[in-house]
């Protein structure tokens, strides 16, 4: 992180730059978010489905 000093003392093509990289850095963390926001819901998805399935099991059992 650049402090308010090294932002005032940089050129406007510089501060340009060091937004489309912020910008981009963000992107990539926004879509590495939802890979895992999406990866958790798959999980649940399966887990849930092995929970009805044992306890199917279980009633056909009893």
């Amino acid at each position: 992180m650049k402090t308010r000093e090294e932002l005032n003392g940089m050129s406007q093509e510089a501060l340009v730059e060091l937004i489309l990289e912020l910008q981009k850095c963000l992107s990539e963390e926004n879509d590495n978010s939802l890979f895992w926001i999406n990866k958790h819901s798959e999980e649940k998805t399966r887990f849930e489905s092995f929970r009805r399935a044992v306890k199917s099991l279980v009633t056909l059992v009893e």
